[in-house]
């Protein structure tokens, strides 16, 4: 096997994050430039055979002004995640936010 896309959005996706959803799949996080603009939040949860679950391309856990970037995922032990990342939405400072994903 090749691997299955998570995201096959424009412009680039980076900085993945990824943990297993307890299910067999996993649910992975990244920053991603689709906008043209700005880095933005995106998740996905992949099922054990690979195949992508939710909305296609993922789904934006983040689209603020400024840049989302830096992911780091957890497991909440209930089959979702919580997923941070560094963010400049104040335009002066990096902040760190949460999203709970399930």
């Amino acid at each position: 096997m090749n691997g299955a896309p998570v995201s096959t959005a424009a412009n680039w996706q980076d900085g993945t994050a990824i943990v297993a959803d307890g299910a067999g799949g996993t649910i992975v996080a990244w920053e991603d430039s689709r906008s043209g603009t700005n880095s933005d939040i995106y998740a996905q949860r992949v099922d054990a055979a690979g195949v992508p679950l939710w909305t296609a391309d993922g789904v934006a856990l983040c689209i603020a002004p400024g840049h989302q970037e830096f992911t780091a995922i957890a497991s909440d032990g209930a089959g979702g995640a919580i997923v941070t990342w560094e963010d400049r939405r104040s335009g002066t400072n990096w902040d760190i936010y949460a999203q709970h994903v399930d």
